[in-house]
């Protein structure tokens, strides 16, 4: 199947590129398309690890688990998990 990964800020300056397409067999999940973005674009590691917690992601306007099943042409938006007040 196929997944669409969203970029965003500061991954895809890691990447060079703000989407990504990897093919993942089907009931993949976030983590894999994760573990198959940072196979395509090793710099992402540190970024994607970052001490200060992972990554907010969306499959569509759901928030998502690395555990979370994705389907055939999901769209995974990968962002700067924020906090503020």
């Amino acid at each position: 199947m196929n997944i669409i990964l969203h970029l965003g800020e500061p991954f895809w300056r890691c990447a060079g590129t703000r989407q990504v397409t990897v093919w993942l067999p089907e009931g993949a999940t976030a983590a894999e398309a994760l573990a198959a973005l940072v196979q395509l674009h090793p710099a992402l590691r540190t970024e994607l690890d970052d001490a200060e917690g992972p990554p907010a992601l969306f499959a569509g306007d759901n928030q998502v688990w690395p555990e979370t099943p994705l389907q055939d042409g999901a769209h995974l938006y990968i962002l700067w998990a924020m906090s503020g007040g």
